[in-house]
């Protein structure tokens, strides 16, 4: 090598320029120009690169998708996706990289939505609805385009409560389940359990999949009309030609999942005529049977413990589970005066036929929900609020009336009631357009004993998203609901089982 030199460059040390002295209530100016402003000139920079959009006007790639063919430009859409990144760089894994057309093969919903797609690189925009959000996120997905992604995610979130025709939950939640995130699919479960008759009318519901189909009927939880009304939608489901070529497979999956003792025995008699159990009687004659069987034990009185089945959140009056309240002018009712008060009387056996189901099959509980924070009041010279805070609460008391047991040889005699093992469900109504649906659903099991008559539920949810202007559960005024009290067992083998198996038993 040849000799080196090495050149050092001394630049003088500029000084600081002195400081002023400042007069005492001076403001410094030092540094700040105060006519200085932003020019925001982004409207028009994306204006210039939408006139782009499918346009040969220095475009050097081709994509063909179906029957379509698109101009595109490269640094556009390597900007945006790692994918179309990697396909246009200079590895030789990729031959598209020495491509002037290149094709991409896309599903046919896909194909639908890949103009909005490609518009979206030029112009960062997109008309978006229910039947588009899907698609978009799939090839947001497959081209890595993360920006896409989350604004198909934040979309989904604000359309779940949608009416029947335009709703799109189970395919969301389908796909949510499979690659995420996880706070779309637990609010896409959320609806379904708690509006499970919206989707039942929904377009997609005869594309379920039988696996995520049966997790929804083994729930307790799943609010439906009645269990006849889900039978109906489930063989619906069954028969459609979807499900054809698995249909024995999907009838051993589904239908004993199905309660068939919490249909009334009309009910069951008019299920022996369908076509379903005439094709598969060796599956649902046992089920029929056995539900029979319960309702004739149940009209005597008896109630086995291994043959209790549990109640869903059943909204038909026959079942006598859901008590309905409206608290009117929320915001400006006082808060001593919002308490609101359920007497219930609730059936606890399994006896749906009000002929038989008598009236000493029936517990009182006293529901008392406090939407403005919970108080206590005495009584001295009138009603004076004593302890209280701002904790919205529920609480469920279990009477101490008694019950006659006229199956004792020696005679009628007084006891009290047996243990009872009870579901409470509070839902809270929201409204979106023409949708009324459930917008908050609470459970809380408890263990009913002489001794532990009461329930507390505290922080059933923040005040302030009950209180605030644009709370959604307070519609034009009002806010409305529903308490379900399901007793779920009965019996003093209750007692035998460890707390936390008792509560958690279906």
């Amino acid at each position: 090598m040849g000799n080196v030199l090495t050149f050092r460059a001394n630049f003088p040390i500029m000084e600081s320029p002195p400081k002023k002295k400042m007069n005492k209530g001076e403001a410094s100016t030092s540094g700040t120009d105060v006519s200085a402003e932003v020019i925001d000139d982004s409207k028009a920079f994306v204006e210039r690169f939408t006139v782009l959009f499918n346009s040969s006007y220095f475009s050097d790639i081709k994509l063909r998708v179906g029957d379509q063919m698109y101009y595109g430009h490269k640094f556009m859409l390597a900007s945006a996706s790692k994918v179309f990144g990697a396909m246009f760089g200079e590895s030789p894994a990729w031959e598209e990289s020495r491509q002037e057309e290149i094709t991409l093969v896309e599903e046919e919903a896909c194909q639908a939505v890949f103009y909005d797609f490609l518009r979206y690189f030029y112009s960062a925009s997109i008309d978006m609805t229910t039947d588009k959000a899907l698609p978009l996120m799939f090839l947001a997905d497959k081209y890595n385009v993360q920006s896409l992604r989350n604004a198909c995610v934040d979309y989904m979130m604000k359309h779940i409560e949608e009416l029947p025709d335009k709703n799109k939950t189970l395919t969301w939640y389908h796909y949510s389940k499979m690659t995420g995130p996880e706070r779309l699919r637990e609010s896409c479960k959320n609806f379904i359990v708690s509006n499970f008759s919206v989707v039942l009318d929904a377009p997609d519901w005869p594309e379920m999949e039988s696996e995520e189909l049966a997790d929804f009927i083994a729930m307790s939880e799943l609010c439906v009309e009645s269990e006849v009304k889900l039978w109906e939608k489930v063989e619906q489901w069954i028969m459609s030609e979807n499900n054809q070529e698995f249909r024995r497979e999907n009838v051993e999956l589904i239908l004993p999942l199905l309660r068939f003792s919490k249909m009334t025995p009309t009910e069951l008699l008019s299920l022996e005529s369908s076509e379903l159990v005439e094709q598969f009687s060796d599956i649902l004659k046992p089920k029929l049977a056995a539900a029979y069987r319960l309702h004739s034990l149940a009209s005597n009185g008896i109630c086995l413990p291994t043959e209790q089945v549990p109640y869903r959140n059943y909204t038909a009056s026959v079942y006598g589970l859901r008590f309905p309240f409206e608290l009117k002018s929320y915001a400006s009712i006082p808060k001593i005066e919002s308490r609101i008060c359920l007497p219930c009387q609730v059936p606890y056996l399994p006896c749906l036929d009000p002929d038989t189901c008598k009236t000493s099959h029936v517990a009182h509980f006293q529901v008392n929900f406090y939407p403005k924070g919970h108080f206590s009041t005495i009584s001295l010279y009138g009603n004076f609020m004593g302890r209280q805070n701002d904790h919205v609460t529920l609480k469920v008391v279990r009477h101490n009336a008694r019950v006659v047991d006229t199956a004792n040889p020696g005679g009628a005699v007084i006891k009290d009631y047996p243990t009872m093992l009870v579901e409470v469900t509070l839902q809270l109504y929201s409204k979106k357009k023409a949708l009324r649906y459930v917008g908050l659903t609470v459970t809380k099991q408890h263990l009913f004993t002489s001794r532990n008559p009461d329930m507390l539920v505290e922080n059933v949810l923040d005040l302030t998203k009950l209180s605030a202007e644009d709370s959604p559960f307070i519609v034009e005024g009002s806010l409305s609901g529903a308490v379900f009290i399901k007793v779920q067992a009965v019996g003093d083998h209750l007692l035998e089982m460890p707390v936390d198996a008792a509560t958690q038993q279906r």
